[in-house]
């Protein structure tokens, strides 16, 4: 009998129970990584021509004062004569185009080939390089593609990388021209505080 009470202390001193719930859990820990929040899951395709729809309506309509209610906050909106989209394009704020003067003269970048300015007034840029056909009626819509180039270096991607665009394609007029009469009106649009606004109105046609 001892003997055997001998065994029991010295297995209770060297922690041979194994019920012993107070022993430490040596099973490893998960632990919780907080990630950054991720970017903003971007519209679909239907949202962002809808979108671009309401703009080519307002157009059509050359109601400047509906058109700076999408303007970008900060960068405004963008207008381009052609596809190769440069810093001396004009850029018209919200009050611009509230407060646009039909009757100024303004300097909207230079002619394809001459190399001019072109120094017209904004009736006369808007019926030549806006909306100088019907794009409501007659075009093929797509979003964030380009059916046709030209001979103009394309720089739209490049000067809005993380920008939406929709396009407004022609590709012909006069069956006449067999598509050298082509047109094209294209609508980026940027993010800003969540929301996706107007930044850029770009004109593009057939050149020679």
């Amino acid at each position: 009998m001892l003997i055997y009470c001998l065994l029991i202390s010295l297995l209770s001193a060297c922690g041979g129970n194994s019920n012993d719930t107070s022993t430490t859990d040596t099973a490893p820990k998960i632990e919780t990584i907080e990630t950054p929040e991720t970017a903003p899951t971007l519209p679909d395709s239907t949202l962002i021509k809808n979108k671009a729809r309401n703009i080519a309506l307002i157009l059509k309509n050359a109601d400047w004062r509906t058109l700076a209610t999408h303007a970008h906050p900060t960068e405004g909106i963008r207008f381009s004569p052609y596809a190769d989209v440069n810093a001396d394009n004009l850029t018209f704020k919200k009050e611009d185009l509230i407060n646009i003067d039909t009757t100024k003269i303004y300097v909207w970048g230079t002619y394809d080939g001459s190399g001019s300015p072109i120094r017209r007034t904004v009736p006369q840029y808007y019926r030549e390089f806006i909306y100088d056909v019907d794009f409501l009626e007659q075009s093929n819509i797509t979003h964030n593609q380009f059916k046709q180039y030209g001979n103009i270096y394309n720089t739209i991607e490049k000067m809005y990388p993380d920008a939406l665009n929709v396009e407004y394609y022609i590709p012909n007029i006069d069956p006449q021209m067999r598509g050298f009469d082509w047109r094209a009106l294209r609508f980026v649009f940027s993010q800003y505080e969540k929301k996706w606004y107007l930044t850029a109105i770009i004109h593009s046609s057939y050149t020679s």
